[in-house]
């Protein structure tokens, strides 16, 4: 049953602005390192999270322990905040914005309310649509070229949207789960990750709605806890699996999937949340709540770069919280650190100062071992940052047939060590290895495919 609320019903409800409207602008300064820029937010303790940009380049959020909606503006580093239009003591709690650029409007998901939001930007006044699906818990939210609204709710089991006349659907989706992520491909089609969990052992899927009809791809035992989605230019999807620290690019015509890892941080798993593709480019973003970073993974080389973001508070393990990011129409990424209270940009200007190279391997190339043997593989690293450069291996799958040993295990410049990878057990199939070197603040990885034919 799909359930349709039109314009005016008593779930559509337009918020009045204030009296006296509330504006608050605050110039802070920029902090850096050598790739990233970072602004504060006008206060610490403000919790950021869900982020976007509109065409004129400026920075939308939400702070969720004020309860407001901010506009940053990076040309003058200065904040304009805009309370939400609810009693004193309720909170906002939201993964999903989006701006409609067009009719200049910001949407946000807030899951503490099931409500959806509706900021004019031009009239500085909030609508509200409330999800009749008691505990629908909205969880991402994205538009499509007519900008429409849609939207997964995580509890409800449901699609929502809101057209453009304010008319909100739910759509039940037939496969019992916990949808998360959310992503419109080049033709319209609807897709998101839909995670079954808390029976004898939990399911993951991949599914799509177009045209009033779901279709689904049953990705278990393939993935674990996908949250992240985005659909490239080619049609294929890719994902974040979030517990297992990988990501995965899915090939829905064929059914065939890679999956790489991320690097090992120090706490000893990434744990990406969302992802999204440059479509001029085709590179593709992530972020990592646990591995404290950016990710830009380029598809045509297989390089990955992860650009660390300086450390956040002790009583969050040292992590900033990097839990949401986006990207500008620039492909310029964004990203809200909730831990510190930070909104963050990449700092192109600065050259990358590391560098990864596999001697004697082709782009392309598989590197073939049987069982009890194992094979040596020559890597340059180029570093110019005067630092040291520490180097690790992980295999983009959750079982792992291979033993990885570096010879010498670090260095300081340019140096060329030994990896020998050995295959430890029967098992067949072929794993795509990431290579990485770190140094200060950036990894610089190469991934390489190694067929196991024991």
């Amino acid at each position: 049953m799909v359930l349709v609320v039109p314009l005016g019903a008593y779930l559509y409800v337009r918020s009045p602005a204030p009296a006296v409207q509330t504006v608050q602008t605050v110039q802070v300064k920029a902090q850096s390192n050598p790739f990233l820029l970072e602004y504060p937010t006008p206060d610490a303790e403000a919790l950021p999270n869900a982020i976007a940009v509109d065409s004129g380049g400026n920075v939308w959020t939400v702070l969720q322990n004020r309860t407001e909606l901010v506009e940053f503006t990076p040309a003058t580093s200065s904040f304009k905040t805009f309370p939400f239009p609810l009693p004193e003591g309720t909170k906002v709690m939201t993964w999903g914005l989006t701006v409609d650029d067009s009719r200049h409007l910001v949407w946000v998901a807030d899951e503490t309310s099931d409500v959806i939001w509706c900021f004019n930007m031009t009239s500085s006044i909030f609508r509200e649509t409330a999800i009749p699906t008691v505990g629908a818990t909205p969880f991402q939210i994205v538009l499509d070229s007519r900008g429409n609204a849609w939207f997964t709710e995580f509890v409800g089991d449901k699609i929502g949207t809101i057209s453009i006349l304010g008319v909100l659907t739910e759509t039940p989706i037939p496969v019992v789960g916990n949808p998360t992520g959310i992503a419109i491909d080049a033709q319209g089609r609807i897709w998101f990750n839909l995670l079954q969990t808390g029976g004898v052992s939990d399911l993951y899927y991949v599914g799509s709605y177009y045209g009033g009809s779901f279709s689904f791809y049953n990705l278990t035992n393939r993935v674990d806890t996908p949250v992240g989605i985005a659909v490239d230019s080619g049609g294929h999807v890719w994902l974040t699996q979030h517990g297992a620290s990988l990501l995965s690019e899915y090939y829905p015509a064929t059914g065939e999937i890679k999956t790489f890892s991320t690097s090992i941080p120090r706490v000893g798993a990434s744990l990406p949340y969302f992802v999204y593709v440059d479509q001029a480019n085709g590179n593709v973003w992530f972020n990592e709540h646990y591995g404290n970073a950016i990710g830009e993974f380029d598809a045509s080389t297989d390089q990955m770069v992860e650009y660390h973001i300086p450390p956040g508070p002790s009583t969050y393990g040292n992590i900033s919280g990097v839990l949401t990011m986006n990207l500008a129409a620039s492909g310029t990424p964004w990203f809200a650190e909730v831990y510190t209270g930070k909104i963050g940009t990449l700092n192109y200007t600065t050259p990358l100062n590391l560098s990864l190279g596999l001697n004697g391997v082709n782009l392309g190339q598989i590197i073939r071992i049987s069982n009890g043997s194992s094979t040596s593989l020559q890597v340059t690293i180029t570093g110019k940052g005067g630092g040291s450069e520490l180097l690790s291996a992980a295999v983009g799958n959750a079982t792992n047939p291979l033993k990885f040993s570096f010879l010498p295990g670090s260095g300081i410049g340019n140096f060329t060590t030994t990896l020998t990878i050995s295959d430890s057990s029967t098992l067949k199939g072929n794993f795509f290895v990431t290579i990485s070197a770190t140094s200060g603040d950036l990894t610089m990885s190469q991934v390489v495919e190694v067929e196991s034919d024991s």
